[in-house]
């Protein structure tokens, strides 16, 4: 199974999706912790961005050919990369679910005010990502991380995975 846990920076995302991943047993796969990884952080240029997709795309594949749960945790703006990781989960016989995480934008601005260990994300990242977040067409969760708590949306998630 995969689930894609996406949003913009500032959201609650990462946050969520690690707790989700442990609660699940499952792999968890950040971009921002990847992007460290390679030696890429600061570097936000189309191609630096896609190669991170690139990166978190290939351990996802390893990871769903052993059976195992992935939790991804990116903004996913554009479509076309979340659309790669769903085909990618259906040519591996699995299922794959969108769980968007949203905030309301002055919790945002406080989040982004703080320093967070893997990311450099401030208000205008989240402003300039904002402007080109692309919209879902697939089916997908939408959790609120400044109007539930996190048990809420742990028992939402658990719902919508399950039907």
């Amino acid at each position: 199974m995969l689930i894609i846990v996406f949003g913009l920076p500032g959201s609650g995302k990462s946050y969520f999706a690690v707790r989700l991943a442990k609660k699940l047993k499952a792999e968890y796969i950040s971009s921002d912790q990847l992007r460290l990884e390679v030696h890429k952080q600061g570097q936000y240029s189309e191609l630096d961005k896609l190669r991170v997709y690139e990166l978190m795309l290939k351990r996802t594949s390893e990871f769903l050919s052993k059976g195992r749960i992935v939790v991804l945790d990116a903004t996913f703006s554009r479509r076309e990369i979340r659309n790669d990781f769903i085909n990618q989960s259906e040519k591996l016989n699995s299922e794959s679910f969108l769980i968007r995480i949203v905030a309301n934008e002055s919790d945002i601005k406080v989040r982004l005010e703080k320093s967070r260990p893997y990311t450099e994300a401030n208000f205008a990242v989240y402003e300039e990502v904002k402007s080109e977040f692309e919209e879902v067409n697939q089916q997908h969760l939408i959790l609120n991380s400044s109007e539930e708590g996190i048990e809420e949306m742990f028992a939402k998630t658990l719902k919508y995975i399950k039907k």
